[in-house]
């Protein structure tokens, strides 16, 4: 074991956050933790923290957090900053949405200016993503096409009251830290421009609710990764 990865709750039973903890060798560390509004179940603030062992600063993301009347997100206004240095910037993503469709308009800006970019994502009956392009600058030059496959069982997340709170995240990412409402077993990330592609493929073990418990992940670049999940009731 590298990481363990904690979650916890508040006495309303949501979801306040996760924190990563290292055991052997691990590459890197991350947080997530997620305030609210009185009694409301959506969040309106995250705090993110990304630590890379091998340096000596911490990345921090103050995440806003903004819902229409369906819970769909419709903005994440992002401050960035390197703790042990200068260097801060942030950007907004807005998203809408169309039958079968989600679109994100980005623009990020720092001290070097502002990069504007683009997704168009299509989507399940469960709102997973399925396929999605993403378009780069201020000409929005079409760069990366994402295809995925998922099961129908339960992501972790879609038993909690954040799934919907998670930032989108075009790649997937590691299994239990993603925005989806069934779990990815295949992923394709092709980078056409560069000719470069990667593959990941999770085979998952579940137990009697449909949530995984074991999931190996396998790219095609070479690198292994195996997750262990347990959960806890409520009653």
């Amino acid at each position: 074991t590298v990481v363990k990865t904690h979650f916890t709750y508040d006495e309303q039973r949501r979801l306040k956050g996760w924190r990563d903890f290292p055991v052997t060798n691990a590459d890197y560390l991350e947080s997530m933790e997620f305030t609210y509004n009185g009694t409301d179940t959506l969040p309106y603030l995250a705090r993110y923290t990304h630590k890379d062992v091998a340096a000596s600063d911490s990345v921090i993301e103050t995440h806003h957090f903004f819902f229409d009347a369906a819970a769909r997100k419709t903005k994440d206004s992002v401050i960035k900053i390197n703790s042990s240095s200068p260097d801060i910037g942030g950007w907004v993503d807005r998203y809408y949405y169309l039958p079968g469709k989600s679109v994100t308009i980005g623009r990020w800006e720092d001290r070097n200016g502002v990069y504007n970019y683009s997704d168009t994502a299509t989507l399940d009956a469960n709102n997973n993503i399925v396929s999605a392009k993403f378009f780069s600058g201020d000409n929005y030059e079409y760069i990366l096409q994402c295809t995925y496959q998922l099961d129908d069982k339960f992501h972790p997340f879609s038993r909690t009251n954040i799934y919907k709170a998670i930032p989108k995240n075009i790649g997937g990412g590691f299994p239990h830290k993603y925005n989806a409402f069934n779990n990815i077993t295949y992923q394709k990330l092709d980078y056409f421009n560069i000719n470069y592609v990667d593959e990941i493929t999770n085979t998952i073990t579940y137990n009697r609710f449909n949530l995984p418990i074991l999931i190996d992940r396998v790219s095609n670049q070479g690198s292994t990764f195996r997750l262990f999940l347990t959960y806890r009731s409520f009653n």
